[in-house]
Formats: C-alpha cells, sequence, structure tokens
C-alpha cells in the first residue's frame, strides 16, 4: 500500500510538473511574439549642417505626417523616425508617441550619439537603418529623406567656402545652393559640410547591408530626380521619389500628400497632392516625378544606342531646359537633352515610351525657383528626371565613375 501511494503521489506531482512547465512555455512564446507589421515607412532626417540647418522643418514635416497617419495610418503600419538634433546627436521613436518638439519630449525619445558622424557611412547607415526597423518590424518597408542635396554629385563636389562663390560666367569655382541664403530657403541629402554628406552609391551599400529593400524612397532635397541618382539606387528600391530642381524649404506637403504614401502607395494622387501645395504656395515654385526602377536598364540601354549613334552639338546648350540656377547648368531635363542629341526619330520615339515607363508620374509648376541667383525660371519642358551629360561644370570630372554613364557610354 505504502509503494502504490507513492506511486500515485510520484505521478500527480509529474502531471503538475508538466503542467506548470507547459505553462510557463506558453507565457515565454506569448512574451517572444513579435507584431511584424505590413508596412513601416523609415523617416530618416541626417544632420543637415552647422549653418543653413533645416532642423526646423524637419520637427514641420514629422508634426504634418503624424497627422496624416492619425487620420489614414493602418493599425498594422508604423512611421519610425530618426532625426538628428545636433552632428554628434539623434533621436528616434514611433510617430504615434510623437509628442512634440520640447526638452521635455526629446527628452522621452530615444536617444542616439556618434562620436564620429557614422550616420555617413556603409556601416553607420545600415546600423541605423537595423535599428529603426527593429522599432517596427514589418513586411514592407519605405523610406523618406529629408536633407540637403545634390543628387549624383560626390560628397566632395558638394561644399566650398563662401569666398570662393561662384561668378557670373566663371566656370570654375562651384558653390552649393545652400551658401546663397538671400532668398526664400530651399532644401538643399546630407548636410553643408562634407564631414555630414553621404554618398548616394555609400546610402545604396547601407541599404544593402541592412538587408532593406524599399518599396519607395522619397527624397525630400534638392535636385535628387535625376538619372545618375536614380541608376545607382535601382536594385534597393521599386520607386524613386524626388524633385528635379530646388525644393523650397517647406519641403513636401505631409499632412495631405501623406494619405497617399501610407498603405498602398498612390503615386498619381500623391504628385497631384504636391502640385496643388505647390501652386497656391506663398512661393509657388515646385518639380516633381515618380521613378520606376526596374524601367532603368531598358532606359540606359536605348540611351547607349543613341549616345553610340549621335554627338552632342555643344552650341545648343544654351537653349536646352535648365533646371537649376548654376553656371554653368548642371541638371537639364533629360528629355529636352534627347530631343536636342538623337534626329532619328524611330529611335527617339522609342526613347520617350521608354521614359514614359521610367517617369509614369510627374508634375511641375510654371516655374522653378533658384536661391543660386535668386531667380524664377520658366519650364517649357519637363520630362520628371534630369540628366549631368552636357553640363561643362567643373563638378563633371568624376561623372565618367557613375554607374548611369558606364551604362550609356
Amino acid at each position: 500500500m505504502k509503494n502504490k501511494g507513492q506511486n500515485i503521489w510520484f505521478m500527480i506531482c509529474l502531471i503538475l510538473s508538466l503542467a506548470v512547465t507547459v505553462s510557463c512555455k506558453d507565457d515565454e512564446a506569448e512574451e517572444e511574439t513579435v507584431v511584424v507589421n505590413d508596412k513601416t515607412i523609415l523617416v530618416y532626417m541626417p544632420w543637415s549642417g552647422d549653418s543653413y540647418a533645416l532642423t526646423s522643418y524637419f520637427w514641420t514635416n514629422i508634426e504634418d505626417f503624424k497627422k496624416a497617419y492619425d487620420t489614414w495610418g493602418a493599425k498594422n503600419e508604423s512611421i519610425i523616425v530618426f532625426i538628428c538634433t545636433s552632428g554628434s546627436k539623434a533621436v528616434m521613436f514611433n510617430i504615434k508617441d510623437y509628442k512634440g518638439y520640447n526638452a521635455s519630449a526629446l527628452a522621452s525619445y530615444r536617444q542616439l550619439t556618434f562620436d564620429t558622424p557614422d550616420y555617413t557611412t556603409k556601416e553607420g547607415i545600415a546600423k541605423i537603418l537595423t535599428e529603426m526597423k527593429s522599432m517596427a518590424p514589418a513586411t514592407t518597408y519605405s523610406m523618406t529623406v529629408g536633407c540637403h542635396g545634390l543628387g549624383w554629385l560626390p560628397t566632395g563636389k558638394r561644399t566650398s567656402s563662401s569666398e570662393a562663390k561662384m561668378r557670373e560666367k566663371d566656370a570654375t569655382d562651384f558653390t552649393p545652393h545652400w551658401e546663397y541664403a538671400d532668398g526664400p530657403a530651399t532644401r538643399y541629402f546630407g548636410g553643408t559640410s562634407k564631414d555630414y554628406q553621404t554618398d548616394i552609391e555609400t546610402f545604396a551599400e547601407a541599404l544593402s547591408a541592412s538587408g532593406t529593400h524599399l518599396q519607395f524612397l522619397l527624397f525630400d532635397d534638392c535636385y535628387m530626380a535625376g538619372a545618375e541618382t536614380s541608376y545607382a539606387l535601382r536594385h534597393v528600391t521599386d520607386y524613386i521619389i524626388g524633385c528635379p530642381t530646388e525644393v523650397m524649404g517647406d519641403g513636401m506637403p505631409y499632412a495631405t500628400m501623406g494619405r497617399y504614401l501610407l498603405g498602398e502607395p498612390d503615386y498619381a494622387n500623391a504628385v497631384k497632392s504636391f502640385y496643388d501645395f505647390y501652386s497656391t504656395f506663398s512661393s509657388p515654385y515646385g518639380t516633381i516625378g515618380v521613378i520606376k526602377t526596374a524601367e532603368l536598364d531598358s532606359l540606359a540601354s536605348l540611351a547607349r544606342e543613341i549616345n553610340a549613334a549621335f554627338t552632342f552639338n555643344t552650341n545648343r546648350t544654351s537653349s536646352l531646359q535648365k533646371l537649376d540656377g548654376y553656371y554653368p547648368t548642371i541638371f537639364f531635363d533629360y528629355g529636352d537633352y534627347m530631343k536636342n542629341l538623337c534626329t532619328d526619330e524611330t529611335l527617339l520615339d522609342r526613347f520617350n515610351a521608354q521614359l514614359e515607363k521610367a517617369v509614369p508620374y510627374k508634375a511641375n509648376t510654371k516655374e522653378y525657383y533658384s536661391s543660386i541667383s535668386g531667380t524664377r525660371y520658366s519650364i517649357n519642358s519637363y520630362s520628371g528626371i534630369t540628366i549631368s551629360e552636357p553640363s561643362r561644370s567643373s563638378v563633371m570630372s568624376s561623372y565618367e565613375d557613375t554607374e548611369w554613364y558606364k551604362a550609356t557610354h
């Protein structure tokens, strides 16, 4: 009887032990469950510079994006913000937790510090992207970048002293547009100092290194809708949204445009929202293009065919549609350039048809503004994407190193 009783008691203890073990495992499983969003938008705002900083505009952009998210965002969708508050510090937060731009709010956000501006290196950017994604894992990622921009130009070409400001008809001096601050503010990817700037190739490598392929990459920066820039990013994003000209300091109108970036992107209405905002803005200047990266290799192939058959007549340079205020011009409308280069109508028609596929959505006001000259310029030809090839600017010395040039020559 004693042995039988002991056996029964042993069996009861074993059953209770198993029950407790299973219960603990269930609890652990619940704790380890990670919610994966359908989509997360990464808002990346690196340091824009000690001078001509855009930080105040960025906080307004964040507030406007929150308005759009609160109205049209889904439960299975997040917006994660990374914004530098100085050259060595940044904060990161989910936009649903946005509490404003003040000391107490900043203290509540996740703090990041940098001994060096490693948000300009492949490794540094990849680490930031990985941290942003860990705050809201998703099956689909999109991204917006707010800062200064000069398209494909290498970082070393983006900086000059104020004493070397470009003089009229002087092709040897180059001064980036952010050093001209006499008129309305415009945007400039990277900071005003080379210490805070990022090459496009480095940015593409960082996205790949972090395992991030984007649904769309929106550049809220000047001069980022170019053939050279887009081609360098063609493997890391499906679409690029950007501006061929300078962007006014207010940037993208996220309070209205944000609706069409959330969920499944509505690129046509996003472009329309941008146009509706800037066509009635106090500084009514705005250009935008949506570039489908899957069509860029075919576009490059046709460009290579045309470049092999024709040589551009430099006497026509002054008649091309320029989309900047630099002298000599650096960014020209691509469609207009090809019209002046290719005299084979059949081949040009093929190119234009492919260009329409590569830039399916675009819009522009009648004029664009350049802070370089403080001048507004008419837009008579517009394809939504630029090319720098015919430029005679001193910055073109590294042009043949671009992926685009190698693919088209």
